[in-house]
């Protein structure tokens, strides 16, 4: 009963394998005046549609629930199937009652054990809630956690599709932003790793996406880890410092935003910061990325100069006897500077004359350098 009912939701949802046909094939069954198959006209989008709002009105999600605990590894394949046809129809539309007909248990129950194309469906289907859904809601308590391992299952290095790729790394971004111990969780599930991999992509979108995730992940002590130097007393930057480093300067906007949040949340760590420092191209990313009209890149890297003058005496020195101060110098003079970004230059003024580097000068409007 179980399959048969699996096998009929699939074919209503559009999800079985469907030939792939090459255009230069169909061009010579033309020429050869041969028959060619055409899609029917009640499998297209609108059809299709029309078919899924139907089926989950009539309470369909839940029969699938039912039927999730099949042992035919067949039919569990056909049930993950079905599931990423509805959330994946009319823009996650029907997200929502999925999770509310028990879909994220049943999902994460089918990714367990199922034939290798099933569970990259269900996996699929997990990651579509992440992304359309707010993660805490949709997958409430320990489920949250179990549900980074399908969106990881995704992004696996070997793996050819992009789109999947892409939705993994836009739900594990979702997900990371959830809590500490679910950032902790990707870390143990080796998520990082496949992450970082994405970054160096030739795709923009998933470079993109890779560091957005990244930028989330930063927030936590054990990522911050990775991003530590192997000899702690040169303090010569790992490569994923560089590698994030340069994406600050990215030319694709959402990714330097992403990379400045993620430094601004790793120079949190004086360790990190003692590293930046020895980056060849530091001071010209940083002059550069200052001029930027952008209050919202500028913020961020305001945070990161901040962060770093107020980690240690050495890298304080560093930053003060560069250009980058007199940058400094030269936006706290504007007077329509917007109250946060006046707040962390104010913040960058202090930590320098808590080292003893700079001197405030009557009516504290300028700094001038102490010997």
């Amino acid at each position: 009963m179980s399959y048969s009912l699996a096998c009929i939701f699939m074919n209503m949802t559009n999800t079985y394998d469907k030939p792939d046909i090459q255009p230069e094939m169909v061009r010579l069954a033309q020429y050869a005046k041969q028959s060619i198959p055409e899609e029917h006209e009640y499998d297209k989008d609108d059809h299709l549609k029309q078919r899924i709002e139907l089926l989950v009105k009539y309470g369909v999600p839940s029969v699938l629930a039912a039927c999730s605990s099949a042992d035919s590894e067949r039919t569990r394949e056909f049930l993950a199937r079905s599931y990423f046809g509805i959330v994946d129809s009319d823009s996650g539309k029907h997200c929502g009652s999925v999770v509310q007909l028990g879909g994220t248990r049943a999902l994460l129950n089918l990714f367990n054990a199922n034939t290798d194309k099933g569970k990259a469906m269900a996996a699929h289907a997990i990651a579509r809630i992440a992304i359309k859904m707010n993660p805490s809601l949709a997958f409430a308590g320990q489920r949250v956690l179990d549900a980074c391992r399908p969106c990881i299952h995704l992004i696996d290095s070997t793996a050819e599709n992009t789109f999947l790729v892409y939705d993994g790394l836009m739900a594990l971004t979702n997900l990371a932003s959830v809590s500490d111990s679910v950032r902790e969780r990707i870390y143990r599930e080796g998520g990082c790793h496949h992450i970082e991999y994405q970054q160096m992509e030739d795709n923009e979108a998933l470079r993109r996406a890779a560091t957005q995730c990244i930028c989330n992940l930063a927030v936590s002590d054990k990522i911050k880890e990775r991003y530590h130097p192997e000899d702690k007393e040169s303090c010569t930057p790992v490569d994923r410092l560089k590698l994030i480093f340069v994406l600050c300067n990215e030319e694709e906007y959402h990714t330097k935003i992403a990379a400045l949040g993620a430094v601004a949340y790793l120079t949190s760590d004086p360790l990190i910061c003692k590293s930046l420092i020895r980056i060849g191209s530091f001071i010209d990313v940083i002059k550069e990325i200052i001029c930027y009209e952008d209050n919202a890149l500028r913020h961020r890297l305001l945070v990161i100069l901040r962060n770093m003058i107020a980690s240690d005496k050495e890298v304080a020195e560093h930053i003060i006897k560069t250009e980058i101060f007199e940058c400094l110098l030269a936006l706290k003079q504007i007077t329509s500077q917007l109250p946060a970004l006046q707040e962390v230059l104010d913040g960058c003024m202090k930590a320098a004359r808590h080292w003893g580097l700079v001197q405030a000068n009557p009516g504290d409007m300028a700094y001038s350098f102490t010997n």
